[in-house]
């Protein structure tokens, strides 16, 4: 455990870049620490894993399943793997690359009325196909950023 009185003393917040400093101290000392190495691997992609199952599950009742449940099925491998500490460069970047592209070109023109829309709903049901399609940028996203650790950490290596 880091002692706060010296955590506290070797760092004074007077400017962004001092926030950002005491930010990268606290990771450094706490965050790495605990989770340090492959237990934040197993940490990160097992949780991971478990919402990506939750993801395929509520696909069930979507108008294209197979699609969904696949995409979702391929981003619970890689994350699997990732548990293991195993990062295969070519396909992650070719995930990350194609989910990107999807979600660029299934990008909703207005997100705050998209948002307002699903707020006015109160239920997920789907009212017009681009409510489903604006779900399907945000989840084409979520796969991207979260394999997007893993991707570095192929090529780093």
């Amino acid at each position: 455990m880091v002692n706060k009185d010296v955590l506290f003393s070797k760092i004074s917040m007077n400017s962004i870049s001092d926030f950002y400093q005491f930010c990268s101290y606290l990771c450094k000392f706490e965050f790495t620490q605990k989770l340090s190495g492959m237990k934040f691997n197993q940490y990160f992609f097992g949780v991971w894993f478990l919402l990506f199952a939750l993801f395929a599950f509520w696909q069930f009742n979507d108008p294209d399943p197979e699609v969904w449940v696949s995409i979702y099925g391929v981003a619970m491998i890689f994350c699997l793997l990732g548990t293991r500490g195993i990062f295969p460069k070519i396909p992650l970047t070719i995930v990350l690359f194609v989910c990107i592209l999807g979600a660029i070109y299934f990008f909703p023109g207005g997100v705050g009325d998209w948002i307002s829309q699903e707020l006015a709903q109160k239920d997920l049901t789907m009212k017009t196909p681009q409510m489903e399609e604006n779900r399907e940028t945000f989840g084409l996203l979520t796969i991207a950023l979260v394999l997007s650790p893993a991707l570095y950490k192929a090529w780093k290596k």
